[in-house]
């Protein structure tokens, strides 16, 4: 019976350890998307927020559609994962493949319809970091199967100041859209 009881507080305290990492990195990715956001609506001008919100509505919408969601398969899976990793690691590099092709091909009606032909590079550029998101590396997905997720805030963290760094320097040198671009993708290739 204290075996049980020992298991069961180990498990809490994991757990609530885990829930204030997470609650940690809302702040912390809250706090520094916010600060990014103030410096660089001062610097660059309205409409480039525009053409990348019309260059990320299209990038989350094909990829939201085509998630298999084998990760959380993974998470949720009992016992030992290691033999699915590799095939959902291809699966996924397969599927941001695909969706770059098509992202590819599509910008150029997206920038009639939308009446800005600077969209279409915007958005290739913004549809290559499908392509980095798909080459993450799947242990990852360890982190939260293990609730070990001081791992995850590192990961995550790391990324959210990647792209704050390079989108808040791009936009003093370059001051214009492709600040915005170069934090995003920055923020995937961490």
């Amino acid at each position: 019976m204290e075996n049980s009881s020992s298991l069961k507080s180990k498990l809490f305290s994991r757990v609530v350890g885990g829930g204030l990492w997470m609650l940690f990195l809302r702040v912390i990715e809250q706090v520094i998307q916010l600060v990014r956001l103030v410096i660089l609506a001062r610097i660059l001008a309205p409409g480039d927020f525009g053409l990348l919100g019309i260059a990320l509505l299209t990038v989350s919408t094909l990829s939201t559609f085509s998630k298999p969601g084998f990760q959380t398969a993974l998470i949720q899976r009992k016992g030992d994962i290691k033999t699915y990793l590799d095939a959902v690691w291809t699966i996924s590099v397969l599927r941001g493949v695909i969706l770059f092709i098509i992202i590819y091909f599509l910008a150029p009606y997206l920038a009639t319809f939308f009446n800005s032909q600077e969209i279409t590079l915007v958005v290739r550029c913004i549809g290559f970091s499908i392509i980095l998101q798909s080459f993450v590396n799947i242990g990852t997905v360890y982190f939260q199967k293990d609730l070990d997720f001081k791992k995850l805030f590192i990961y995550r963290a790391s990324g959210t100041l990647a792209d704050f760094i390079v989108a808040v320097t791009a936009a003093l040198l370059l001051r214009n859209i492709w600040a915005l671009v170069l934090g995003l993708l920055a923020r995937e290739l961490v």
